[in-house]
Order: structure tokens, then C-alpha cells, then sequence
């Protein structure tokens, strides 16, 4: 199971860094065998026990089938949502082995970090050997966006920028500050190694500080978005197709800035820069209150019952790939290592029994109606215990 883990995690890091072919490939490959392994739990040690711990998950992945039928694009929908079954039921096979053997989920956070470690100082590398390859050229923008963006080996900025956020979680904190001090040190000898140029035009361009007005012009897509959205408000315009709203608006206006990006929203790889409002246009109300929910619920329930901090890294991945959901897609269809990952945490979270850190065991009681008391092993969402 392990194993299955770990080609999962780096075929698609692989697929996500390295252009090899048919980025399909690598993707089908590794989702195929996560199917293949579901389905084996599935028919050989399931119960409907189990199997509703994770009925949000199913509820999600009916209204996306939903929004075929209405989608111009049927069979793209269709094959979006059986990636997502596929990832999905490959976790919950994984989280419930783990029910047994804990440690699979301690051995599944090394193989991510060390999967990580060799991509983030790669791409550091890769800034002082080729400048151009490092940051993003795509020339397919939209018309009020121009900036060049620091991707590293990934092919988007929002993947170097994803890995970067769930690899700085340590869960020592000893070990945090001397890796923060190491790192800052590093960083100091790399800029003068490297050579690295600080002028003022470069640290403007780093710090993007032209684009904080409308946020390299989000604000203006999202508002357009939300007039999409209220033409098709119950399901959408299909699971990962939300993005063909923009090419039939029938309130289309002189001059509207969609009218000047057409063969841009024909790119089946266009996203809204934010999760939200994608869910929004991909599966209209319904699908984004249940996305909500899951989102909300799963950091809920690891706050709540995992008094041993065993599952920390999950609680900080689903809060931090939650926050720059919002200037960026990044939990999304299971294409990518970051939006992967998510649903790993969150069916982690879906799946997780009460558990108590050492020295916080409740009182022996003879009175068999009392209730233990609980305490938060996470101070900043702590909560009364009285």
C-alpha cells in the first residue's frame, strides 16, 4: 500500500515538473493503479461502516456526475469526475489500513517530503543555470495581466508555490527555528553566490507590487465570473468546464473584456485563480456548498479529535491549500501533486477516530455515564473544555 502511495505522489510530481510526452500518461497511470487498489479494498475488506465515514465525499462526487448532463462537454466531465473517484477511493483504502497500522500515515508524510526536497532546491538550481526556464513566459494571459512569475521545475508558479507551502511544515519546533535560521543563512550565501541582482526594477517585479491594486487582475475576472454564474446557479457549467461560460454570454456587451480572450477560454487548462469560484462555475451552488463543506469539516474534525497531534501536517496542509485556495485553484481535479494531496488530508480527516495525547487520559471514574474531558492539542483552535 505504501508503495502504491508513493508512485501516486511522484508520478504526478514527476508529471508536474518533468515535460516526458503525454502529461496524460503519467496521470492515467497512477490514478489507474489507485482505482485498481480501491476497488481491491472495495470487494476484499470493506463494510458500510466504513464506507460512510466518507459520505460527503460520495454526495460531492454524485452532483459532479450531475453536471455532465448539462455540460457542453460530457465525456471531459465525466473523465474528471472518475479521476476524482479514483484518487479519493484510493485514500480511503490507504486511511483505512492505516486504522490499523498507524504508521503508514508517518510513512506517507517522508515519502512527500523527501518527493519535495529534491524539487524545491532543483528549482533553486535551475534560477541561477537558466533564468528564462525558472520563471513563467506563457504568453497565453489575460489581456490586463503582465507579470513573469517564479515557477522553478514546475510548469505553473502556483505548483512551486503549493510544494514550497506544505514542505515548511516541521513538526518540531526545536527543529523549525534551527531549519529557519539555516534557511535564512542560506538564503544570504545564495544571493551572493549566485549573484543574484536586487536592483530596484527586479525587486519590483519580484514583489509584483503593481498588481496588489486588483490582484494581476483577479478581481475583475472573478466579478465577471459571478455574472456566469447566476445563468446556470444550481449546477454550473460542468465539473472542470466552468471556464466555457465565458464563450456564450448571452448579456454580452460592447467592449466586455471576455469578448477580447476567447481562444484564452478555449484552453482547457484556464482556471479562475480561485478555487471558489471555480466550484461555483464547475458545479453552481450545490457543488460549492458541498466543497465548502468539505473543506470546513475536515480541518473541524482534525482540530477537534486528534488530541495526540498525530495528524498536524494533515491539519496544517488542509488550512494552508484552504487559504491560497483563494488566489489560486489549487484544489481542484486530482491532475496536480497539491490538489492530490488535499484529498489525501481531507479523507485522512473523514476517517479519523478520537484519539488522546499521552498524559491527558481522563480520570479513572467509576461512574460509567461520565463523559472524559477533552483538550485541544492545537492552542490557536483551542476551545473550552468546560
Amino acid at each position: 500500500m505504501v508503495a502504491a502511495f508513493a508512485f501516486v505522489i511522484v508520478a504526478l510530481l514527476i508529471k508536474d515538473t518533468a515535460p516526458i510526452g503525454d502529461v496524460y500518461v503519467l496521470r492515467s497511470l497512477s490514478q489507474g493503479i489507485g482505482l485498481a487498489a480501491g476497488f481491491w479494498w472495495i470487494f476484499t475488506q470493506s463494510s458500510l461502516e466504513a464506507i460512510k465515514r466518507y459520505w460527503l465525499v460520495l454526495v460531492y462526487s454524485g452532483i459532479l456526475c450531475a453536471t455532465a448532463f448539462i455540460s457542453t462537454d460530457a465525456v471531459r466531465v465525466l473523465l474528471q469526475v472518475l479521476s476524482l473517484i479514483a484518487v479519493t477511493l484510493f485514500f480511503v483504502s490507504f486511511c483505512e489500513r492505516a486504522r490499523q497500522t498507524p504508521t503508514l500515515h508517518t510513512t506517507a508524510a517522508r515519502v512527500v517530503i523527501y518527493a519535495l526536497l529534491p524539487i524545491c532546491i532543483g528549482s533553486l538550481l535551475l534560477y541561477k543555470i537558466s533564468p528564462t526556464l525558472a520563471y513563467d513566459q506563457t504568453v497565453e494571459r489575460l489581456a490586463w495581466e503582465n507579470a513573469h512569475r517564479f515557477k522553478g521545475l514546475f510548469g505553473k508558479p502556483a505548483g512551486i508555490a503549493a510544494a514550497s507551502g506544505i514542505f515548511l511544515y516541521i513538526r518540531r519546533k526545536g527543529l523549525l527555528v534551527a531549519i529557519g535560521v539555516g534557511g535564512l543563512l542560506t538564503a544570504l550565501v545564495l544571493f551572493t553566490v549566485l549573484n543574484v541582482n536586487t536592483s530596484t526594477l527586479n525587486q519590483s517585479k519580484a514583489m509584483r507590487s503593481d498588481s496588489l491594486e486588483n490582484l494581476s487582475g483577479r478581481t475583475t475576472l472573478w466579478a465577471l465570473a459571478m455574472t456566469r454564474f447566476w445563468d446556470r446557479p444550481l449546477l454550473g457549467y460542468g465539473y472542470t468546464v466552468g471556464h466555457t461560460a465565458f464563450l456564450y454570454n448571452r448579456h454580452a456587451k460592447a467592449g466586455d473584456v471576455s469578448g477580447n480572450n476567447v481562444d484564452l477560454f478555449r484552453n482547457e487548462t484556464f482556471s479562475l485563480h480561485n478555487g471558489y469560484v471555480q466550484a461555483l462555475l464547475d458545479s453552481g451552488a450545490l457543488g460549492a456548498l458541498a466543497y465548502l463543506i468539505i473543506m470546513g469539516l475536515t480541518i473541524w474534525r482534525i482540530a477537534r479529535l486528534d488530541d495526540a497531534k498525530a495528524h498536524a501536517s494533515a491539519l496544517y496542509t488542509l488550512i494552508f491549500l484552504s487559504i491560497a485556495n483563494i488566489g489560486e485553484t489549487l484544489v481542484y481535479t486530482p491532475a496536480t501533486f497539491h490538489a492530490t494531496y488535499y484529498w489525501y488530508a481531507a479523507i485522512l480527516a473523514l476517517g479519523l477516530r478520537p484519539s488522546v495525547a499521552p498524559g491527558l487520559e481522563p480520570p479513572l471514574t467509576t461512574d460509567l455515564r461520565a463523559e472524559p474531558v477533552r483538550t485541544s492539542r492545537y492552542p490557536i483552535l483551542s476551545y473550552p473544555t468546560t
